[in-house]
Order: structure tokens, then sequence, then C-alpha cells
């Protein structure tokens, strides 16, 4: 099987993985991978367990048919959130969000309104579009965003003067899309496992400032475990472990938060498999994605805050990268590679040794590593 990954590079989806029913043994634990690219840095960290791919409209694997009498995880993307609550529904062993969960995740003024529960949480004030040109003498903000009402954070984005948003957004369907007030700070997200009160979470990754409002997210570095204060890292796990436990995530979730002067706003939940959860895995001293096959059996029953091993820090790739450049940062030892390029290490001068590692072979390429 072939998958095209990052910026049209033809990846091998490890064939040999996507095993047979038969080859399954019963009371074992099956992974279900909804984005074969993601592939190549997920499975190791699945240790032993089997895994099999079910892309995004594709028809039920007969080896997921099949497996009846093994615990099933979906590991889900934000376009398969619906469809793994549904197929969930109606298989006692499998594990998935529910759908009121997938529901959330496609419904930030609904994100909001939960945040604004939580004490010490702020929801970030949503209007649809003709509300927003309602109430735009009252509103109190020079900039706005714009931004898919579905979608992920970051898609679809677009960021207007408060006064040219009639202009900017007159073709755009009032159903379709958001508007916000542009609130500048810093982005964290914070990756844990959750099963009614119990949780595993990992320390907040930082995704950087966003006074580039134009600049989208995944555009920018991001370090692990997050240079902050213990007590903002400390307050943001506990924000990310109540706000999920108020709306009955179960699994994989993703909390995303700016955090502007004194003020923690909610950003969105996703709550499924996340970009960021790469670098929480491989920088920490224990693995979440284990923790699933326990929350399956309704055996999870631990609360705890995970602890950073190493140091973490990931930058885009760059989409015009030779093969020869690709092939010489796969050979270093610390780097994972995906659309993005992830380095490890144990203390800063050695994630610097490796920084610059990364930085010399992309300008052999007239590239840059972003940092």
């Amino acid at each position: 099987m072939k998958d095209v990954g990052f910026d049209g590079i033809t990846v091998d989806i490890y064939k040999e993985k996507e095993m047979e029913f038969n080859q399954f043994e019963e009371n074992t634990s099956i992974y279900i991978l909804s984005i074969p690219s993601w592939t190549d840095w997920i499975q190791p960290y699945l240790m032993d367990n089997k895994f099999i791919c079910w892309e995004k409209g594709s028809p039920v694997p007969s080896q997921l048919r099949a497996s009846i009498n093994n615990e099933v995880i979906l590991l889900s993307h934000h376009d398969t959130l619906h469809r793994d609550a549904l197929f969930s529904n109606n298989h006692s062993n499998v594990l998935a969000q529910p759908e009121k969960i997938a529901e959330l995740a496609h419904d930030k003024e609904k994100m909001s309104s939960y945040a604004n529960k939580i004490q010490g949480l702020r929801g970030i004030p949503t209007y649809g579009i003709n509300e927003a040109l309602d109430c735009l003498p009252n509103l109190n903000y020079e900039k706005l965003i714009v931004k898919s009402r579905k979608g992920t954070e970051g898609l679809d984005m677009l960021v207007v003067e408060a006064s040219d948003l009639f202009n900017k957004t007159k073709k755009l369907p009032n159903e379709g899309f958001i508007v916000q007030p542009a609130i500048l700070g810093t982005e964290y997200s914070v990756n844990l496992v959750v099963y009614n009160e119990f949780f595993k979470v990992y320390e907040p990754v930082c995704k950087g400032m966003n006074y580039d409002l134009s600049k989208h997210p995944a555009k920018r570095e991001r370090f692990f475990p997050a240079e902050a204060s213990k007590k903002l890292r400390n307050n943001l796990m506990d924000l990310a472990v109540e706000y999920s436990i108020l709306v009955g995530a179960k699994g994989l979730v993703e909390i995303e938060f700016l955090v502007s002067g004194n003020d923690i706003y909610l950003l969105e939940i996703n709550p499924r498999l996340s970009a960021t959860l790469r670098m929480s895995i491989s920088a920490s001293e224990e693995n979440i994605l284990i923790s699933l096959k326990d929350i399956a059996k309704g055996s999870f029953n631990e609360k705890k805050h995970i602890s950073s091993k190493f140091l973490s820090m990931e930058t885009p790739l760059p989409k015009n990268i030779s093969r020869t450049a690709l092939n010489k940062l796969f050979k270093i030892k610390n780097i994972q590679i995906s659309s993005r390029i992830t380095m490890n290490a144990s203390c800063l001068d050695t994630l610097n040794e490796v920084m610059g590692q990364a930085d010399y072979i992309l300008k052999q390429d007239g590239l840059e590593l972003y940092v």
C-alpha cells in the first residue's frame, strides 16, 4: 500500500503491518489509524499492538469487521470523529469518542460556552457573521478573526479590520463562518487521556505567540515542555482535565489554550489524535496511547500528571526539500520526520546541537529551519 505523505512525497505505509484478521490473536488490542501518512511516527509508540488503517471515505476494513473478540481503539481524525462515534455505538468492543463529543469538536460556540463554566478559564466571544455586524459598534476590537464554524483552528481563517468586516464577509455564508475578536497572546496545547474522573495528562506544548495573525499556527515552531512558570503549566494541565471531564470526553484529547496577560482562553478541543501528541509522547516518561487499552477494558483508574523526560522542538518541514536532504535528516538519531521536523534531546545544549545539524542540512538545500 502507498500513501502520499508530506508535500507529495510518496511513502510506504507498512504493508506488512496491515495484517489480515487471521493473524490477529483473540483478546488483543487493535488500533485503527485514520491518517495513513502518520503511520511512520505513531507505529513505534503502539509497541507490539496491532494496527490497521481506515481512511476517511473508505469502507470498513474486513479485518475490523472480523475483530469481534478484540478491543478496538479508533485513533480518529477531525473528519472521522462522527464516523467513528457511530461505529462505536454499534460495537461494544470499540473505543471512540461519544457522538456528543464528535459534535462538540465541530461547534466552536458550544466549546466557548463550556469554557465559561470553569473558574479561571474563558471562552472567546463568538458571533455569527450577521450577529457580529449588528454588534460591531460595541465589540471594541480593532481586528477580528473570521474562521470556519466547524473546521479545526486556523482553517479558512481570515484576519480583518473591524471597520472592514462587511466588505470582507459579504460573500461568505453566515451559517458556515464565525467571527471572534483577535486576542493576542501565546498558544499552548495539552494532550491527555480521560475516562470519567480519571486521567493522565502531559505537560503543555508551547505553540508560540500569535502576534502575526496571518500566520497559520502550524507554521510556527513548537516547544515541549513549554517554557513557562510551573504554576502556569500546572494550571493549564488542570484546566485541560477539568474541561475534558466536564464535556464528557473519553479517550485521547488535545485542549488548545491562548494565554493573554492574566487571562486564559479556550481556543478549541480536539478529542482525537493530535499532531502535538508526537512531541509529548517522544519526550515524556510515559506513553498514553497504551492507556487507551485500559479505557477500552473499563479498567482505567489513574489520576496522573506525566513529567517530561526530554526537551523537544518542532518546526515545519520545508515544502521544497530535496530527497537528498530528507534522507540526511532521517539519519540523525534524535530527529523524527513527518510533515514537521521533531527534534528531541536530554538537555538544551544537545537540543541546540541537533538543531544545528538539521539547519546545516537544510541550508545546503537553500532552506532554513525556521528558528
